[in-house]
């Protein structure tokens, strides 16, 4: 089966990673495959995960069947902790995102409309992650304001600053600047923007605060936030934390078979990068990801640890030695979980581990291999996540021995509603090219204005002189005298051309602070809830309904 134009496959081969554009323009949108095509792609992805092998001791249909199972059952509880939520078929085809819990950009959000209508094309359903072992570096927003011609950035915070921890882990800290943002926000964008969307969304989130009686973390007060609204919205997608998932059953003995095998996955996982390193011409050696690495008898693992007294993430080491299996960061915490019950045995000491407040999650390579291999039919990635996941194909390839299942990519470029100026940076170029030729041909910019005037009497004899250096042979002997001579008689044409210099300075001084104003005015970057709510509700289910 094929996808895409031409007698190309589907896959690899027809859609590399250079391929991937962001979509330049207001309004418009990536989505690859088209969605309409879904049906092809779940056609595919049955086929190639249909097959004989063993994942954590089961095969691995067995395994996806009680994996699919227990997600769907997580995401439809944790959705209805706050909405109605219908009952979801087990066998129908299931569909799956994710992305951090934060104030994101609407080419992200797009996303989460695409998977609510591929799915309710194919007569599925969407799960999104909410990835909360991701870390939340400030809790604020860039916010533009000034007016157009001289804009700039400003930052809204939507809670105190703290240290760096992941989501999962990040209370609210000032109630009362969570509170008061959506005001402050939408004070500061009023210049620009009539009815935000955080005046929808604020109440939401608040909502989450109060329903846990202020113990609510402020990844999940954001998250759910912005999942009642888009279900208000008409959407019927699920929604669980990341981090519910990894205690599910199924997770636990993923985990817990990965980890027994560490050896096995470090060396398949390097293999893997170098491939994908000299496919894409990467040279870089923390890109996409690092290389696994050993220490001693100590082997990393594509995992994080934390602890609930130190939330910060730290990289997972393992030991085996005799029936233990030694766990720890190589900075001075370590634990040990008996291997003696074999793979069920390690799942239960990781179960313990998380009681006991210690918090064992997946790297990011790792969090879309287990949900493209155990749970989805199709994962939907955003643009950045279907680059490095081409790795992640290899990865699956080498150590699971599955050819991996096609995902899509949806992403999306909705600007703020704003009179950007119209400023070329070509024009940038001419007047810099200009300034140049009044350096070196000083004499091909007066005019017949300035030859005449008195002042300039002396001018048309420097420009003699000048003429019959460049006509004379450039010779060892001459070329050092030659060079000064020119130099000298460019340098005192300079006073002729002055008006003129100055001119184009001021015309560059215009178009530079044009392109810094365009540049303000016309990011993609800005978080969703500062866009007007009526037009970006339209684009975003009008584009995704009409994909699929």
């Amino acid at each position: 089966m094929s996808l895409g134009g031409g007698s190309h496959a589907f896959g690899d081969s027809a859609r590399s990673v250079r391929e991937l554009r962001t979509p330049a323009g207001h309004g418009s949108v990536l989505i690859d495959p088209p969605a309409h095509r879904a049906a092809e792609v779940l056609a595919i992805n049955r086929q190639r995960l249909n097959v004989s092998v063993r994942v954590a001791g089961q095969p691995l249909a067995d395994l996806r069947c009680q994996a699919r199972a227990e997600l769907l059952a997580a995401a439809a509880t944790a959705t209805r902790a706050y909405s109605d939520a219908q009952p979801v078929l087990q066998d129908a085809p299931l569909f799956v995102a994710g992305h951090q819990p934060g104030l994101f950009h609407p080419g992200v959000w797009f996303k989460n409309f695409v998977l609510d209508a591929v799915a309710h094309a194919q007569g599925g359903t969407g799960v999104n992650l909410q990835i909360d072992g991701d870390t939340i570096k400030a809790a604020s927003v860039r916010v533009p304001v000034g007016g157009v011609d001289e804009p700039r950035v400003e930052t809204v915070e939507f809670d105190a600053a703290a240290a760096e921890m992941p989501w999962e882990e990040r209370p609210v800290i000032d109630a009362e600047c969570l509170a008061s943002f959506a005001p402050r926000a939408t004070a500061a964008i009023a210049d620009f923007v009539r009815e935000p969307v955080v005046g929808e969304l604020w109440p939401r989130v608040l909502a989450r605060l109060r329903d846990a009686s202020g113990a609510a973390r402020l990844g999940s007060c954001l998250a759910t936030g912005r999942h009642r609204l888009e279900r208000d919205w008409g959407l019927k997608t699920l929604e669980v934390a990341h981090s519910d998932t990894l205690q599910l059953p199924t997770s636990r003995l993923f985990l817990a078979d990965l980890m027994l095998r560490a050896e096995e996955f470090r060396a398949a996982h390097n293999e893997a990068l170098a491939e994908y390193r000299r496919r894409y011409h990467v040279r870089s050696a923390n890109h996409p990801v690092s290389e696994l690495a050993a220490e001693s008898d100590w082997l990393e693992t594509p995992l994080w640890v934390w602890t609930a007294q130190r939330p910060q993430r730290r990289r997972l080491f393992v030991r085996a030695t005799g029936d233990r299996l030694w766990l720890a960061d190589r900075t001075g915490w370590q634990e040990a979980i008996s291997t003696s019950q074999g793979l069920a045995g390690v799942a239960a000491g990781l179960a313990d581990l998380e009681a006991a407040g210690i918090k064992v999650r997946t790297r990011a390579l790792l969090t879309t291999l287990l949900a493209r291999l155990l749970w989805a039919d199709a994962f939907i990635h955003g643009i950045g996540g279907g680059k490095y996941d081409r790795l992640t194909d290899r990865l699956i390839e080498r150590f699971y021995g599955v050819e991996p299942p096609e995902f899509f990519v949806a992403t999306a470029t909705w600007q703020l509603p704003l009179a950007r100026p119209l400023t070329a940076a070509a024009e940038l170029q001419a007047i810099d090219q200009q300034l140049r030729e009044l350096t070196y041909h000083p004499e091909r910019w007066l005019t017949t204005k300035q030859l005449e005037s008195a002042a300039a009497a002396i001018v048309p004899a420097l420009i003699a002189e000048k003429q019959r250096w460049l006509d004379r042979a450039v010779t060892r002997a001459n070329a050092r005298q030659r060079c000064h001579a020119i130099r000298r008689l460019n340098e005192s044409l300079q006073p002729a051309i002055v008006a003129r210099r100055a001119e184009l300075h001021a015309a560059r001084g215009a178009i530079e602070r044009g392109l810094r104003a365009a540049a303000v005015l016309g990011s993609r970057e800005y978080a969703y809830c500062l866009f007007p709510i009526a037009e970006i509700r339209h684009f975003l289910l009008e584009m995704s309904r009409a994909s699929a």
